[in-house]
């Protein structure tokens, strides 16, 4: 009997051995040598389930650290500052006082309060002062449109602190005696995470209830730092694929909802298993 006269065939496939190259959030599954007999076919795969335990830090160097602002009194000059926080697991405790020692260093009066029942981070303006979140241009060459969602807005979000008034900086004026900001949205310290896979550019795939194509597969997790995740792919994605495909490896890697790719905390593995089944065309 040959590969092709099976109804499905199922692997259950880990970064634990992945190659030397590989990353644990970024690797390649390579096919055994004993899998050519089905070169002349096409095969159904469809990922099933996703297991990993995350171990991506809240903050991650380059990615969501830095938050920019501005800072006058009493109509004077403006300056302009960046908070860059060191990489790490921050809880909302670590990020409050982060934030709070910063920010009193231009004013001792700056204040921050968590509202656990809102999952809000307010913050106090002092009197006379004028206080700008700002996003920096990436290229001050081109002019962005900040209607969008911006990769600076990051740690904007991450706080609760996104604006999407159309503009580069959101003012907050203290006035004669402060004023407290309620900010529009709560505190978001456990981003989605995007599993992907990609087998070659000549991939196509098809899912349940869609009668298009799309390029890859991509599934959608969010979790907090540490948490043992196990996913089951709800949107049932199967992918048409040739064998040769298969010969030349499966790659898996995570990126965040920017598509930016994410790997976990400095010389911390990360354990990142999947199951995915192969059948013939029917």
């Amino acid at each position: 009997m040959s590969v092709n006269d099976l109804s499905k065939i199922e692997f259950y496939v880990s970064n634990r051995h992945r190659q030397v190259q590989d990353g644990p959030l970024d690797w390649t599954v390579v096919f055994p040598q004993g899998m050519n007999e089905i070169s002349q076919s096409s095969f159904y795969l469809q990922v099933d389930s996703v297991y990993f335990i995350n171990r991506i830090p809240t903050i991650q160097q380059g990615i969501n650290d830095t938050l920019t602002y501005e800072y006058s009194i009493n109509g004077g000059a403006v300056n302009r500052y960046s908070l860059v926080f060191s990489e790490g697991n921050y809880d909302i405790v670590d990020i409050t006082n982060t934030l709070k020692a910063e920010l009193q260093l231009r004013n001792i009066a700056f204040d921050l309060n968590f509202d656990s029942k809102q999952q809000k981070l307010y913050l106090f303006v002092p009197a006379n002062v004028t206080f700008s979140l700002v996003r920096p241009l990436r290229n001050p060459y081109v002019t962005e449109n900040y209607g969008y969602m911006n990769p600076n807005d990051r740690v904007l979000e991450m706080l609760g602190w996104s604006f999407h008034n159309g503009g580069q900086q959101f003012t907050l004026q203290g006035g004669a005696s402060g004023m407290t900001w309620n900010p529009p949205c709560p505190v978001r310290l456990d981003g989605t995470m995007h599993i992907h896979l990609n087998v070659s550019s000549s991939i196509q795939a098809y899912t349940s209830g869609n009668k298009g194509y799309k390029p890859i597969g991509c599934f959608p997790v969010t979790s907090g730092f540490g948490s043992l995740v196990s996913c089951v792919n709800t949107l049932q994605s199967v992918f048409e694929i040739r064998a040769s495909d298969l010969q030349s490896g499966l790659r898996f890697f995570v990126t965040d909802e920017w598509g930016v790719n994410l790997s976990p905390h400095v010389d911390i593995n990360m354990p990142f298993h999947v199951r995915f089944s192969l059948r013939p065309p029917l």
